[in-house]
């Protein structure tokens, strides 16, 4: 299932599962729409933007 995420009156982002890619761009190319990946990979991105705290990072040793 693919998700809208925003978009305007010439254009839209949308989140496509790993496992879709393949046949949203197959889409995409049938109906001659240009496209723009903006994020390979979203997750990472998240996890990348928002690492872990870690209390010793933190200076938080919990004594």
């Amino acid at each position: 299932m693919e998700k809208m995420w925003g978009g305007n009156a010439t254009s839209i982002d949308i989140l496509v599962k790993p496992d879709s890619i393949d046949k949203v761009n197959a889409i995409l190319a049938q109906e001659n729409i240009k496209y723009e990946v903006t994020i390979d990979d979203l997750q990472k991105a998240i996890d990348e933007e928002n690492p872990p705290i870690v209390e010793e990072n933190d200076d938080r040793k919990g004594k």
